[in-house]
């Protein structure tokens, strides 16, 4: 999996006359990303990692308990509760799709600028809904109805982080959320999911861990 040099923050909407556009964007868009089909959500993404290194198998509690919940992102009824300082085993990885990202195309330009294969052009006014960031700039996308993988188009985040003078060919009128979630298997029996903090040893291969990376 590629390391993610993502912007630090969403993306805010601007107030004022220019934010009312906006909203009707996003209202329209909403209702658009329906009629094309796109899946309600949350969606979940099987075997998708945040880190450039993902660890699978044993990890650990350090300094704090952590929840276990029933599905990723259910966070409703725990189902158990890791005692701090407590190992526990990871057996699969997945991200959560929460909100989608809306791209609206304002030049032509090629969905996946460095593919070779891929040869899908946008055309302007044409719109994209962003699903999950796959790392590199790409993200998981739908577009006309049907899964398409896109390369960042447009100024600012989600994504890496770009030159000031980096060509343009739209604009994002809504930022996309996911997160991470892992299933668990307790000492006691209980599988679960929990959501992965840095209070964790073990999530990355980067870190001092004995255990072989899993990379997608």
């Amino acid at each position: 999996m590629h390391s993610r040099n993502v912007h630090p923050g969403s993306m805010s909407l601007t107030r004022g006359r220019h934010g009312v556009g906006v909203c009707l964007l996003l209202i329209g868009a909403a209702a658009a990303a329906h009629a094309q089909g796109v899946r309600q959500l949350p969606v979940v993404f099987p075997g998708m990692c945040p880190r450039e290194y993902c660890c699978l198998g044993e990890w650990s509690t350090r300094s704090a308990s952590v929840q276990v919940f029933g599905q990723p992102g259910d966070r409703d009824r725990p189902v158990a509760v890791v005692p701090e300082r407590t190992d526990f085993k990871v057996d699969s990885s997945v991200e959560v799709a929460v909100r989608l990202g809306i791209a609206v195309v304002d030049r032509a330009v090629k969905a996946y600028a460095s593919s070779v294969y891929d040869s899908t052009m946008l055309a302007p006014g044409d719109t994209v809904y962003l699903m999950l960031y796959d790392g590199e700039d790409v993200f998981h996308a739908v577009y006309r109805g049907q899964p398409l993988a896109v390369e960042a188009f447009w100024a600012g985040p989600p994504g890496m982080l770009r030159p000031d003078d980096t060509p343009t060919y739209g604009r994002v009128i809504q930022d996309l959320r996911s997160e991470w979630w892992v299933r668990v298997r307790l000492s006691s029996g209980i599988v679960g999911w929990i959501q992965p903090t840095e209070t964790l040893q073990g999530l990355d291969a980067c870190e001092s861990h004995p255990l072989r990376p899993n990379r997608r």
